[in-house]
């Protein structure tokens, strides 16, 4: 297993999608960071830039639902079109393997890859919000719970992006799916939220609003406190689901 997650990693470091995507966020990162520098040579010193910067950081953090499900199919690099999955089948490697093997460093690819972004954005807010405002202790607190939690989320779109990849043909309609369920899904789970009443309990919308990957955002909004619990619990549940019916539909599939 390790053996193959290793080898899943060094695919993924020689993919020159992986590279440049990476180099375009971050250069969009710093349209972010850049008007700071203004700020700070124009002498508003006393502007709540980080606090801005913070409030932003927060703000963007379901973004990552949409960027989470590439670091899937970079991994999976649609084997199934390249005809490439058969050799890896042949040669030994149990489907259990090479499922849990992909997802894994599609899930650790995207972590650390998050992590830098995370690391030059703070660099980047401390260097021009230097001489500013420093951020309230609750901000700090909003913005790790926010963090946490986003990251859970994401981890969610991407085991459910994993398991459309392994059961369907193409890549193209797995991405299509979870980006439709992402831009559609969120508004019908706040819809749900606020009309979850006792008489609708066991309706579609009460359900989806509560165990859609994304529904923890809403208890951010109203029960911070609880949130980052409901995405880690939320995320097992996604994880264990979506890989209990990927491996039973990967091991009675034929690959040609």
């Amino acid at each position: 297993m390790l053996n193959y997650i290793s080898a899943e990693f060094y695919k993924l470091r020689h993919r020159k999608g992986l590279w440049i995507g990476m180099v375009l966020l971050l250069f969009l990162e710093c349209f972010v960071l850049f008007p700071g520098f203004a700020l700070e040579v124009g002498g508003a010193g006393e502007l709540r830039i980080q606090e801005v910067y913070i409030a932003f950081l927060v703000a963007v953090v379901p973004v990552g639902l949409f960027l989470a499900p590439i670091f899937a199919v970079l991994t999976f690099d649609d084997q199934y079109g390249h005809g490439t999955l058969k050799n890896e089948i042949v040669y030994g490697v149990p489907r259990v393997g090479v499922y849990v093997g992909k997802l894994t460093a599609a899930a650790v690819t995207g972590t650390i890859c998050a992590l830098i972004v995370l690391a030059v954005y703070f660099l980047g807010m401390f260097f021009f919000g230097r001489n500013g405002i420093v951020p309230s202790p609750e901000m700090w607190d909003t913005l790790a719970t926010t963090l946490v939690m986003g990251w859970f989320t994401w981890l969610s779109a991407l085991c459910f992006t994993m398991f459309l990849l392994f059961v369907m043909k193409g890549p193209v309609g797995a991405m299509l799916i979870v980006y439709l369920l992402s831009v559609i899904g969120s508004p019908l789970a706040f819809i749900g939220y606020e009309v979850g009443s006792s008489e609708a309990k066991h309706g579609f919308l009460y359900w989806f609003s509560r165990l859609y990957y994304a529904a923890p955002y809403q208890v951010l909004w109203s029960e911070g406190e609880h949130a980052v619990l409901y995405s880690f619990l939320l995320f097992l549940g996604w994880l264990s689901v979506t890989t209990v019916l990927g491996l039973a539909i990967f091991r009675h599939r034929e690959i040609k």
